[in-house]
C-alpha cells in the first residue's frame, strides 16, 4: 500500500487526496486499452457505414472487417483502396482483384 501510495501521491504529502484520487481515476478510464474497444471505419466508401446503426470493428482489428482499410492513418487518403482489390465505379465496394463484376451490386471490373 505504501508503494502505491509513493507512486499517486502527486503532492509529496505521503498520502493521496481526492483530487489525486479523482486524476488517477479518470486518466485510468481514459487510457483504457484501445484494443477492447470496437471501432467504426472512417472511410466514406465503407460498406459498414451504410447500416444504421453503423457495423464496428473488433477491438483486436487493425483493418476494417467490411472494406480491409487500416484502422489508423487513412482519414487523411479519402480514395484508399487496399492492396490487392479494385473498387467498383458503381457503389465504391471494395472487391478482390480476382472478381469480374462487384460482390455487392454486380457492376463490370473495370479495365486496366
Amino acid at each position: 500500500l505504501s508503494a502505491m501510495i509513493k507512486l499517486f501521491d502527486r503532492n509529496n504529502d505521503n498520502r493521496i487526496d481526492y483530487g489525486e484520487f479523482e486524476t488517477l481515476l479518470w486518466q485510468e478510464l481514459d487510457t483504457a486499452d484501445e484494443e477492447d474497444q470496437q471501432w467504426a471505419c472512417t472511410q466514406p466508401h465503407c460498406f459498414s457505414l451504410q447500416s444504421d446503426p453503423p457495423l464496428l470493428n473488433d477491438g483486436l482489428n487493425e483493418l476494417c472487417a467490411y472494406c480491409s482499410a487500416p484502422r489508423h492513418g487513412v482519414e487523411d487518403e479519402p480514395d484508399y483502396v487496399p492492396s490487392g482489390k479494385w473498387e467498383c465505379a458503381n457503389c465504391s465496394f471494395h472487391n478482390p482483384d480476382s472478381v469480374y463484376y462487384c460482390d455487392m451490386c454486380g457492376h463490370p471490373k473495370p479495365s486496366d
